[in-house]
């Protein structure tokens, strides 16, 4: 279980992992500082408002995966100019890091749907809104891919791409952040 509801801060066990990584770059740089220099070193305090530790956490959905995939896009060539993870760090690397994203989800999809169907699914919600009830998506598949597996199996599709992540992952400050692995 990676989603500790008592910490979003540089104690938070996935934090931890970068931290340790970083500290372990330092060291072999023979740098050899605190965790708390590191942090003030590698981390500026806010992203958008919020604490860097709970962004960083609440976009890779607390799995360690998607934290080893945010910092590879970090190291993409868009953003080899930031020496720290800050606003702009976070602002160059995460087109780099949707499309992995997006590469991760088919593969994952690929052990339930055709690669036809797979795209006519993903077809199916690029341009649409962030937030859509049963009935908006249910009139879209309607109009969009009539006699299809995704209209004709909609609700299995829709419970299919909740569990892989696909939707249902909305980051909302007014209320706390909910997917099927967090809550």
């Amino acid at each position: 279980v990676w989603e500790y509801t008592n910490t979003n801060s540089f104690k938070h066990p996935i934090i931890g992992i970068l931290m340790r990584k970083i500290q372990m770059a330092e060291e072999k740089n023979n740098n050899f500082i605190s965790q708390e220099e590191l942090a003030r070193k590698w981390f500026s305090p806010e992203v958008y408002n919020m604490h860097i530790c709970t962004y960083i956490l609440d976009h890779t959905w607390h799995r360690p995966r998607d934290m080893v995939r945010l910092i590879l896009a970090a190291q993409s060539k868009n953003s080899r100019n930031h020496s720290s993870f800050n606003q702009n760090t976070f602002e160059t690397c995460m087109q780099v890091y949707s499309q992995q994203c997006l590469i991760e989800v088919r593969e994952e999809m690929r052990a339930l749907y055709s690669a036809d169907e797979i795209e006519s699914i993903i077809n199916c919600f690029r341009g649409f809104k962030t937030v859509f009830s049963y009935e908006e998506i249910s009139t879209r598949i309607s109009q969009l891919f009539p006699g299809s597996k995704l209209e004709n199996n909609k609700v299995t599709v829709l419970n299919d791409l909740y569990r892989i992540g696909v939707i249902g992952n909305y980051l909302n400050n007014r209320t706390s952040t909910q997917w099927e692995y967090k809550g």
